[in-house]
């Protein structure tokens, strides 16, 4: 049902109510979308009130009308009956880390670095 993903931004390691950012479409490159936007947010790491709102923009980017496509919430994620992802990314502003993890668990699959997420996910520039 769609291509659907999860990313969770964090302020750090003891806050577990992270800002949810829920998408419809995009999941096949959500990790693609979420380097384009922490990389974009680079400049405010430590600060993790604007990273979260420069991420979130980037990655909703000219959607933001929509009525349909994208959600944000607070909360457990694990209590949610939607969506069908197989993977949350969470975005730890504070560690500055990438975890992926499985879904309605806290079982991380793997753990980036933002350097190494940003190697690994970030897209070439297109001449």
């Amino acid at each position: 049902m769609g291509d659907r993903y999860v990313v969770g931004f964090r302020t750090n390691e003891k806050d577990k109510t992270p800002v949810w950012l829920y998408s419809h479409y995009g999941g096949k490159n959500s990790g693609q979308l979420v380097a384009r936007a922490v990389e974009v947010a680079r400049e405010r790491w430590s600060d993790p009130s604007y990273a979260t709102r420069i991420a979130i923009s980037m990655i909703v980017g000219e959607n933001w009308g929509d009525s349909t496509g994208f959600g944000i919430s607070a909360g457990d994620y694990n209590s949610y009956s939607e969506p069908n992802a197989d993977e949350v990314l969470i975005v730890n502003w504070e560690d500055q880390t990438v975890s992926v993890v499985e879904s309605r668990s806290d079982n991380v699959l793997v753990n980036y670095g933002f350097d190494v997420f940003l190697s690994v996910f970030k897209q070439p520039a297109r001449v």
